[in-house]
């Protein structure tokens, strides 16, 4: 939750659009890995 706040607020200030895309895009990356690292252990 705290990430996706942080990434409103980023747009809100007005950033590079290449690093918002790029931000977003590592962030959905992680969480993958970490669905997949749970599914592992489990």
């Amino acid at each position: 939750m705290k990430t996706s706040s942080k990434i409103t607020k980023k747009r809100k200030n007005g950033f590079l659009s290449r690093m918002k895309s790029h931000k977003g895009k590592t962030i959905i990356q992680q969480r993958r890995k970490k669905k997949r690292n749970k599914l592992t252990k489990i």
